[in-house]
């Protein structure tokens, strides 16, 4: 009697997924109507792609994506604008399934939501990510937000935002929203896929570094990595329990004009970026009793720095009303430390607590380059240097489309 092997298992099972997935159709349907969407969505079968029949522009009522199979809606470079309360959009979360949205431009307010904005269905950090790529976001004559967020965890990727005026908050990403400290309560593992992910994108304000593509809020995590800024600004909220930001990565993105990183709470790293001295990296405590401002972590407690590094020339500025009013204090080397960087071997041999150090000759999470992209090192002893963060994959896995691996070779029947 022959016996498989754990090999020839795999094969089968990669087989009996590969044959699943062949069975995913694209379904052409009428986008002037978002009720023949949803019924269309509705019919999918998971792993189906729902496509624009023809290129037009439309008005949308509501179209929730399902939650309980993997669905991708391709816009087909469809234009849409929106006066539903719940937005044009509704991305769904849950364990098990994620939904996709690719090949839009949207031109009106609340274009885009996800779950924990409207109530039903909720989020969850464990969720499946959904994914919204090569989309575009003209502002021009918007005066609000046109995508609200929740908790996470999601992608947004190789979509372009442009015209954002003055003072807009494009993205309003509200975390676990108000009233709610949960996001405070548990750990946020620095490199973690359970946040928010902006790579890749291009975004071109109107005028000046007050247009934001993004605000944070109410223990949100948002990672925003290889993005092109010019004139715009990244902001995370500070102030009190609920309204902070929790954690923030901000790396390998370019600046330009006056681009800035608005930091007014939580803890994060930003590092990597390139831009010249019109571009900050601010840092503000808005108010004078600074619990959950920079340098807070979970529960609310302090000694969990920021760290900055090979930033370039951009200006680091603290305790400054560059982006905020200013009530408490940020205590440079202590809220917020600048790490060294150099190969593993050249580390200080001695060290402090909290002391920071990238080996730039470690990790290799950047999967767009080749060898190691570098590390943090932190001294949580006197003199003991311990791994601290390594950047989750770039790119982010989702951009791959979720491909089952190649079947190994040279298998064996035992």
């Amino acid at each position: 009697m022959f016996k498989l092997s754990k090999y020839l298992l795999m094969v089968f099972l990669w087989s009996a997924i590969s044959n699943t997935q062949s069975l995913a159709a694209t379904k052409s349907v009428d986008c002037s109507s978002s009720t023949t969407v949803q019924i269309a969505l509705n019919n999918a079968s998971s792993g189906d792609t729902v496509i624009c029949s023809t290129t037009g522009s439309y008005t949308w009522s509501t179209v929730t994506m399902p939650n309980n199979k993997n669905i991708t809606l391709n816009g087909n470079g469809s234009t849409i604008a929106t006066t539903a309360v719940n937005g044009a959009i509704v991305l769904s979360s849950s364990a098990s399934y994620w939904d996709r949205v690719t090949n839009f431009t949207f031109v009106s307010a609340n274009e885009i939501n996800t779950p924990s904005i409207i109530g039903s269905p909720g989020e969850a950090l464990t969720n499946a990510p959904w994914r919204l790529d090569h989309c575009t976001f003209n502002a021009a004559s918007v005066s609000s937000t046109m995508m609200a967020t929740g908790m996470g965890p999601g992608l947004i990727d190789h979509c372009t935002f442009i015209n954002i005026p003055v003072a807009l908050e494009t993205i309003h990403n509200a975390g676990w929203g108000p009233g709610d400290v949960t996001g405070w309560d548990d750990a946020a593992p620095p490199g973690s896929p359970q946040a928010l992910y902006l790579e890749d994108n291009t975004i071109t304000a109107a005028q000046g570094n007050s247009s934001c593509l993004m605000q944070n809020y109410y223990g949100a995590r948002v990672v925003a990595r290889f993005n092109t800024l010019n004139s715009a600004m990244i902001d995370a909220h500070g102030n009190t329990t609920g309204y902070s930001t929790r954690w923030w990565e901000l790396y390998n993105n370019t600046l330009s004009n006056g681009s800035t990183f608005c930091l007014r709470g939580g803890s994060g790293l930003i590092f990597d970026n390139s831009g010249d001295s019109s571009n900050q990296a601010c840092f503000v405590d808005e108010t004078s009793n600074d619990a959950y401002g920079i340098g807070y972590g979970q529960n609310g407690l302090e000694n969990t720095p920021a760290y900055l590094w090979n930033n370039g020339s951009m200006s680091y500025l603290y305790n400054q009303d560059c982006c905020s009013v200013h009530d408490g204090t940020v205590n440079v080397g202590v809220d917020v430390i600048v790490a060294g960087s150099g190969t593993f071997a050249n580390r200080p041999s001695t060290c402090t607590i909290n002391q920071g150090y990238w080996a730039t000759d470690q990790g290799s999470w950047n999967q767009s380059g080749s060898g190691g992209q570098g590390v943090l090192y932190k001294c949580t002893a006197t003199n003991t240097w311990t791994l601290y963060y390594t950047p989750y994959t770039y790119p982010h896995p989702l951009q791959g489309g979720g491909s089952i691996p190649a079947a190994p070779t040279g298998l064996t029947v035992q």
